[in-house]
């Protein structure tokens, strides 16, 4: 069953999701040689727009979440595979239509909070490749594993959420056609059921 704590309460957003476009690294200085010290900042903003990433990553398993909260088990397919003796009430039919609307836009927004999530991953990755090369011309003959290891894990976090965001959005699209189907279901048995389907 549709848990209608839910359903009762409006989609709303945190302040924090209001978020701006990822940052893009700005090209360094090529006639000055780079700094520990410069290297250390470009790293903690790439430390920054990380932890931006994982926020918004965050963001979208929570609507994710709360969308597959919403689905109602006892109708969880579309209304024409079902026997006219396994429908619902026209109310329920409308209960199931609404919780298929609200998770449907759940879902969407978990879509976009993916998408953003895998824009700040790649630029954290550029902001950290940026660091490493910094780092490395400042400091002859040394290469930093942590810094190799940190790219990589942008590289693996920015990848899932790309697919993510896909995923998320086919479901989204699913449970919006689901929820026009038991709209139009809701509206018929209605009609019938007030002798108007004669």
């Amino acid at each position: 069953m549709t848990n209608p704590s839910i359903l009762s309460k409006p989609l709303q957003h945190t302040p924090h999701e209001a978020i701006e476009s990822p940052p893009h690294p700005k090209p360094t200085n090529s006639s000055a040689p780079p700094s520990p010290q410069a290297a250390l900042q470009t790293m903690q903003k790439a430390a920054t727009t990380y932890a931006t990433a994982s926020h918004l990553n965050n963001l979208a398993f929570q609507h994710l979440h709360n969308a597959d909260a919403l689905l109602p088990t006892d109708y969880p397919d579309h209304p024409d595979l079902l026997e006219p003796n396994e429908l619902p009430t026209p109310t329920r039919a409308l209960e199931i239509s609404e919780a298929y609307r609200i998770a449907s836009r759940f879902a969407t927004n978990a879509s976009g909070r993916f998408r953003m999530a895998k824009e700040r991953f790649e630029a954290a990755n550029m902001l950290f490749e940026e660091a490493r090369g910094m780092i490395v011309a400042a400091v002859a003959g040394v290469e930093l594993e942590e810094v190799e290891g940190v790219v990589e894990g942008m590289r693996m976090r920015g990848e899932p959420a790309g697919d993510h965001a896909g995923t998320t959005n086919e479901r989204a699209r699913e449970w919006h056609v689901l929820g026009v189907a038991w709209y139009a279901e809701a509206v018929v048995r209605g009609a019938e059921e007030r002798g108007g389907g004669s």
